[in-house]
């Protein structure tokens, strides 16, 4: 994930995610407990690549996405496009991505049965909120 400006969209994503692995778990008989919520966090650059400059670095979006309590270990540089490599390296049994991006970069995880998406949490956005405090602040020049 980019993680930036941290906010209660993500954490509801994170707190999906949690509860997707959890039934996932379940379903394969090794029960709820067995949970352990890796998150990923992409590099400025790559986050530059596919969407915009970050406003945090890389090392303060992962600090923030540590301190959510549906989060089990945070990585950065986590790969935009994953593979089985990375996925055997993390012990990555499950991938997860809201409902608003395509699955491309996901297609090793989709032909490997193990990609879910969870809905994304409407009415915010990193996006917005960078519009939001750009309006607020042109007001007071």
């Amino acid at each position: 994930m980019t993680a930036d400006l941290f906010h209660y969209g993500h954490a509801n994503f994170l707190r999906q995610c949690r509860e997707v692995g959890a039934a996932r778990a379940l379903a394969q008989g090794r029960g709820s407990a067995m949970i352990h919520l890796l998150v990923g966090v992409h590099s400025d650059a790559d986050v530059i690549e596919f969407k915009r400059t970050p406003v945090m670095s890389m090392e303060e979006r992962m600090k923030g996405a540590e301190q959510c309590k549906f989060v089990d270990q945070v990585i950065g540089d986590a790969p935009l496009v994953t593979d089985e490599a990375f996925f055997a390296k993390w012990k990555v049994d499950s991938v997860m991505h809201g409902d608003d991006c395509p699955d491309e970069q996901y297609s090793v995880a989709v032909k490997m049965g193990i990609y879910d998406k969870v809905p994304y949490t409407k009415g915010i956005s990193t996006s917005n909120l960078i519009k939001r405090i750009a309006k607020a602040n042109a007001t007071k020049v």
